[in-house]
């Protein structure tokens, strides 16, 4: 007996024989199961029948002496029916399904749920994403099945959570972009169409004019073919830091986009150096022809775009890579460098945000690899970390090298054309990510510069596809980076530092949902650092490389002034170290903390390979202790006299805090107004505080800083304490001369007052909480 096709049967119900069984099929019983074969041996497929799928099978029994051939067909279901043809505002109702032809009369009983108690009719209109249930009406057969509606179009791909910016986010960071709207959120798909309710009753025709609030929700769909899909909701999420435009080079219906994207290229006649710290931007010209699509033949230069299309010199090898990121929704990339010459070009790509915890991006490389050259005059790729001030806050670097476990080798490429072999070889990786640590900058300004450029003698050249940006908080699974990855984790803001009577308040003026990881404030010692990493690529079967060592400096004024000789790892990724108050030998002004781990990478010839990450540490700031208060004074009223105070007797106590033999490493200021004793405003500043003259009940204020002439050290931002001191003046109370008198008739003997039946009387045009008083 002969089965076709043969997949999913067996001889025995266990599925140790499938068919063809030795050769022969058996006539007996013959066995149909879904579940996964386990026998690699096994010539069908191993992941089993599909649930709600039809299986038919033709049999055939060979004809025997007075008997003739015999065939047939056998359909199975397995679960149920799938309805996939349903489209978004059809009209499709349940008799105008077929169900294998057993609907052809559109009389079948339809139910509501799976034990068919509740029957619906059959002009039920169908709705996408159901499931309805049905008797097929066979003889002897009671079972109901299931049918599931499906829509034809799938619906597009988004993020269902869409994080967006204000202009008022941005215009805080100093940029002067305006804030997100509808067209903003990138979206993959055909014929998007975006809806403001979830019936999809409102279509909005210009998504551009739709200013995006917190807690929004809009409903996108695509539609192919005619055809539209399910409505899927994105609900909007207000950022108030990490933001940055335009991440995917792309528009809202995929076109390429470079806004927010600038680029510098020049061919480096005097020489260009990998990895050595060279600057690639000095003296080099903006690129500012118009970016067109890559084309190896007719569009090979410094900066173009890529689409999902296989990048041309991996394809001529065999190796078939889109030109855009698989990791999301992307039709388009930015590529770096040409990849026709090699011609000492350097080409750089500048993208400023507003800085939230991590930066992420996709890349693939791909370069020519010239063996014999030193490592500072291959091919590279360098990404640098740039703060709001200039200062370079990481890098990394990469040059073409074939025991770099990043890359792949193609020992003798040929080019897209297929016609010129070269005799050196390609490495390329595959797409993957890079993440660099940026809490210390969140909610401020920051750029990333990223450049590709070729060998330094000449002929060789590299190029770099990058896409999806990302800049938001970090999250488990984000960017799993073959670069590695290395943060240094904050240290929590101890409370209870400075006195009940203090008005330190941290910095003025940060927003505290988008405040950086500042300096932890007069920690106490011991202190423990911690942090976390993940490992490169490092060996050729894609393993993570192994830590074998990390350092972990503290630093002060550009200083090294301790250096961790050991740590822990409380668990896998993890690593902290403690300070002891012994070995910061000056604690005064701020401590930054700059980690570097060192990884053994392993594909060919062993090497080591370091990530760094900073953090802005503590800092050891005054503290200042309450003053006294002077005794309380008189001035007469109509004219008073102004009174002296030497505010400086008071400067004990504001250093009360410090032993004796420090305290001259500390200066105290007096102000007449809180804010500008915070501020420092030279025009609140008293300048004679020996000899202080007031009338009147004031306020003073001391603000207690470091000498940092004395200390030799830099000043420190927000760190300083201020108390107030009032100084109390009463006046003498304008008072009545006379009040009514209180009087009482009677015959003699003793009267009883209440005297305080005329302090409305005494009290006239006084407030009278001001005062204390008493009967004499």
């Amino acid at each position: 007996m002969n089965w076709s096709p043969n997949t999913f049967l067996y001889v025995s119900a266990n599925q140790n024989f499938p068919l063809p069984n030795n050769g022969n099929n058996p006539t007996g019983n013959i066995y149909f199961n879904g579940n996964s074969h386990s026998n690699p041996s096994n010539p069908h497929p191993t992941a089993g029948a599909n649930i709600h799928d039809i299986y038919t099978y033709n049999y055939t029994i060979p004809g025997s002496a007075g008997c003739s051939p015999t065939s047939g067909q056998l359909t199975i279901v397995t679960g149920g029916f799938t309805y996939d043809d349903f489209c978004r505002g059809d009209v499709t109702a349940l008799n105008d399904i077929s169900l294998l032809n057993y609907n052809s009369a559109g009389n079948l009983n339809w139910y509501s749920d799976d034990t068919g108690s509740t029957s619906i009719p059959g002009t039920t209109q169908i709705q996408g994403g159901q499931t309805y249930y049905v008797d097929l009406g066979i003889a002897g057969c009671s079972q109901v099945f299931p049918v599931d509606i499906e829509y034809a179009t799938p619906t597009p791909e988004v993020e269902l959570m869409q994080d967006f910016c204000t202009q008022a986010t941005w215009q805080a960071a100093g940029f002067s972009n305006s804030g997100d709207d509808l067209s903003k959120v990138v979206v993959c798909g055909s014929n998007l169409q975006w809806y403001s309710d979830s019936a999809g009753t409102t279509p909005i025709t210009n998504p551009s004019s739709v200013t995006l609030a917190d807690g929004d929700v809009y409903y996108i769909s695509q539609e192919i073919n005619g055809c539209e899909s399910a409505l899927l909701p994105v609900t909007m999420t207000e950022n108030e830091c990490a933001c940055i435009e335009n991440p995917s080079f792309q528009d809202a219906s995929g076109n390429v986009n470079l806004e927010g994207y600038t680029f510098f290229s020049k061919n480096f006649t005097g020489g260009i150096s990998a990895c050595q710290g060279m600057n690639y931007l000095s003296g080099t010209p903006q690129y500012t022809n118009t970016i067109q699509q890559y084309d190896f033949n007719n569009n090979n230069v410094a900066v173009t775009y890529a689409t999902p299309a296989n990048i041309p010199w991996l394809a001529a090898n065999g190796v078939n890579i889109s030109g855009t990121s698989p990791f999301g929704c992307s039709e388009r990339s930015i590529k770096l460098n040409d990849d026709a010459a090699g011609l000492r070009t350097g080409t750089t790509m500048v993208k400023e945000f507003v800085a939230g915890e991590v930066i992420s991006f996709d890349f693939l490389f791909l370069m020519n690899d010239p063996a014999n050259h030193l490592p500072r005059e291959k091919p590279f790729v360098t990404i640098r970390l740039i703060d709001q001030q200039g200062n370079l806050v990481q890098e990394r670097c990469i040059n073409a090298d074939p025991d770099n476990c990043i890359f792949n080798l193609i020992p003798a490429a040929t080019n897209p054309n297929g016609v010129i072999p070269i005799t050196n070889p390609v490495v390329y990786t595959d797409w993957s990510c890079i993440k660099l640590n940026t809490i210390e900058l969140q909610g401020q300004a920051a750029r990333v510069e990223i450049t590709t450029g070729d060998c330094d003698l000449t002929g060789h050249w590299g190029v770099g596809y990058f896409d999806n940006f990302y800049v938001g908080d970090d999250s488990p699974g984000l960017c799993d980076s073959a670069f590695g990855y290395m943060a240094v984790n904050p240290i929590d803001q101890p409370s209870g530092n400075y006195a009940n009577c203090s008005l330190f308040g941290g910095t003025v003026g940060v927003n505290p949902n988008c405040a950086p990881a500042l300096a932890a404030n007069n920690v106490t010692f011991p202190i423990e650092i911690c942090g976390t990493y993940s490992s490169p690529i490092g060996n050729p079967n894609g393993g993570d490389a192994p830590v074998t060592d990390i350092t972990i400096d503290v630093v002060s004024n550009g200083t090294v002034v301790y250096s961790a000789s050991t740590f822990t790892q409380p668990s896998p990724g993890e690593f902290c170290i403690t300070i002891n108050q012994s070995d910061i030998s000056n604690p005064y002004g701020e401590f930054t903390i700059e980690g570097e781990l060192e990884f053994t990478m392993n594909c060919g010839t062993p090497y080591n390979y370091y990530v760094q990450a900073q953090s802005n540490g503590f800092k050891f700031c005054p503290v200042a202790g309450c003053p006294t208060p002077f005794p309380p004074e008189c001035n007469a009223g109509g004219n008073p006299n102004p009174i002296s105070y030497d505010l400086t007797s008071r400067d004990s106590d504001i250093l009360s805090n410090i032993p004796a033999s420090e305290q001259g490493n500390y200066e105290i200021t007096y102000y007449d107004d809180e804010t500008g004793a915070l501020t420092q405003d030279p025009n609140s500043l008293i300048a004679n505080p020996a000899t202080y003259s007031i009338t009147t009940t004031t306020v003073v204020y001391y603000r207690l800083d470091y000498d940092y002439g004395a200390l030799g050290i830099a000043p420190v931002d927000d760190c300083y304490d201020v108390v107030p001191l009032e100084i109390v003046i009463g006046e003498e109370p304008n008072t009545p001369a006379t009040v009514v008198d209180l009087e009482t008739c009677g015959n003699g003997g003793t009267g009883e007052f209440n005297l305080e039946d005329r302090l409305s009387d005494i009290f006239s045009g006084l407030t009278q909480s001001d005062y204390t008083w008493e009967f004499l």
